[in-house]
């Protein structure tokens, strides 16, 4: 249905956006999304050699870069419904990569 699947995507979007609103608002991202963020946000460093996972590395990732980054790649929650961002850090700064709004990183068979 057409207008179920927009208004599904609007309230990903609107998700997204508040989200992205709160982290940024963190002094020390990293840090803290470690700590108190991590078990509510449904927040996790990508283990790679998890089987679960459908892919295997960020592919539109230059290889050199991705295996600078492979051990320092993200998942960031963005609702409970299964919204996830994945991305690395460099640093204190997250890169998205990829925009998850079905959580199919994972195959959750």
């Amino acid at each position: 249905d057409l207008v179920s699947n927009s208004r599904e995507k609007i309230q990903f979007y609107n998700d997204l956006l508040k989200k992205i609103n709160e982290y940024s608002k963190l002094d020390n991202f990293k840090l803290d999304i470690r700590g108190r963020y991590s078990d509510t946000n449904h927040i996790h460093p990508i283990n790679w050699r998890d089987d679960r996972i459908r892919e295997k590395s960020f592919t539109c990732l230059n290889s050199s870069l991705m295996e600078q980054i492979k051990d320092d790649c993200w998942q960031l929650g963005i609702n409970n419904q299964g919204f996830r961002i994945h991305g690395f850090f460099i640093e204190n700064i997250f890169y998205i990569v990829w925009l998850d709004p079905k959580h199919n990183l994972y195959n959750m068979k």
